[in-house]
């Protein structure tokens, strides 16, 4: 048994996969534990498709995790950086900016 996943680790190759699913998406990436030895790991995300409903926090989280794995997050300091985040249609006008959480988040982004 032992022997069988020393085998898939010497032959496993980086990747990351992601797989849609009914009520979000799984994400399964190749990980390294202290000693080197390679091994897959799988994160499961929640969201919701429709642009109606809202529920788009775990599919944030699915597309920071991803850029993470790719090393491409960046900081407030660097010439540049990514940005992952919920907004508006350019042509939607909402109707109760006060209670809405991305209209306040818009607000945070623009000072």
């Amino acid at each position: 048994m032992d022997n069988n996943s020393k085998k898939e680790s010497e032959t496993m190759k980086d990747e990351i996969k992601i797989e849609r699913v009914s009520n979000g998406a799984i994400l399964t990436y190749t990980d390294y534990d202290g000693e080197g030895k390679a091994c897959r790991e799988r994160i499961v995300f929640k969201y919701d498709t429709d642009a109606e409903v809202g529920n788009w926090e775990g599919l944030i989280d699915l597309l920071w995790q991803v850029a993470e794995l790719l090393g491409i997050l960046g900081s407030k300091y660097d010439k540049q950086r990514l940005e992952i985040r919920i907004v508006h249609g350019s042509s939607y006008v909402c109707k109760d900016k006060k209670n809405c959480e991305i209209c306040k988040e818009e607000m945070v982004n623009e000072k």
